[in-house]
């Protein structure tokens, strides 16, 4: 038993180095084709369901909306887009959550918080987010935006119809000063998985550099900074290995996208075309958001109190 086992153990080392050749390669590979870090597969397998799911689509686009989100992967509509009214009650809805703890989940600074991120291990517990439970039932208020002006923004976007993989709510803290420069939730990344996808944020906070404002460079200059090298880091990964790619091609750069506004003012985006980020916080500061994950699917399927999630194509 032993002898196998050393036997397996040494063609696992022996077949490693072909291992890591073949990821260099893959993702070599999705550098130059496709402008991002994601696995190869993954980005061919989205552009063909793509182009499946839009032949059998037709419907009436907003050509000015499609073409803008087809060169840079994103969105910013106007803030009017969500009624004001309904805005407050979401933002209603949203603090009477976090206040019954039967609906919050909080996540703290713990031991494995410490750990990940190779820090000193400390009995501190610094409050880093609270997301709100089955948001599907806990703001049903959120079904409300699913307008058809919401509808025909997000058809025009994909060109194509879609379905809503998920929904999420929470509440970002700021980390006191000193504890870390820079957070996972901070480190500019892509959302793997899946490039035929798109994040619907509605943040329910004004929105300002202070309290960290979602930030994202468009899809031509994300594909410009991953051929220049530039590499998003994961837990436990170095936090200068980008250092010298930021301090050349981002610090106060125009291109940068910073979604600032008031309490309504969404945005829409790829998240496997268009690095991105939360920006930090200042001590002291917290952001309210909404996340809605969207997928592209061959019919349309508006989520209900009923039917909240959707699946298949």
């Amino acid at each position: 038993m032993m002898a196998r086992s050393n036997l397996v153990g040494v063609v696992k080392g022996a077949l490693r180095p072909l291992s890591q050749l073949r990821w260099a390669a893959d993702t070599a590979l999705s550098r130059r084709l496709f402008g991002n870090t994601l696995k190869l597969r993954v980005n061919v397998e989205g552009f063909g369901r793509a182009l499946w799911t839009r032949q059998a689509f037709a419907a009436d686009l907003d050509p000015e909306v499609s073409a803008f989100y087809a060169e840079h992967a994103y969105y910013r509509p106007p803030v009017d887009l969500l009624p004001a009214t309904l805005v407050t009650r979401l933002c209603e809805r949203f603090s009477a959550a976090l206040r019954d703890a039967s609906q919050v989940r909080s996540a703290y600074t713990d031991d494995e918080f410490y750990r990940q991120y190779k820090l000193p291990p400390s009995t501190e517990r610094h409050l880093l987010t609270q997301h709100v439970s089955d948001v599907h039932r806990s703001l049903p208020e959120i079904y409300e935006v699913f307008s058809p002006a919401v509808v025909r923004v997000i058809q025009s976007c994909f060109r194509s119809n879609f379905r809503v993989q998920s929904m999420a709510a929470w509440r970002m803290f700021a980390l006191p000063p000193g504890l870390m420069t820079e957070p996972i939730i901070d480190r500019w990344h892509f959302d793997t998985g899946s490039t035929t996808r798109m994040r619907f944020l509605i943040p329910l906070t004004p929105m300002t550099r202070a309290n960290g404002a979602t930030e994202m460079w468009d899809r031509s200059y994300t594909q410009f900074l991953i051929r220049e090298g530039f590499t998003p880091i994961s837990w436990g990964d170095p936090e200068g290995q980008n250092h010298a790619i930021e301090e050349r091609y981002f610090k106060d750069n125009p291109r940068l996208v910073r979604n600032e506004g008031p309490a309504g003012q969404a945005i829409l985006f790829n998240p496997s075309a268009c690095l991105h980020h939360a920006g930090p916080r200042d001590p002291g500061q917290t952001r309210d958001m909404i996340q809605l994950d969207i997928r592209f699917a061959r019919q349309l399927q508006i989520p209900s109190l009923d039917r909240p999630l959707a699946t298949g194509y």
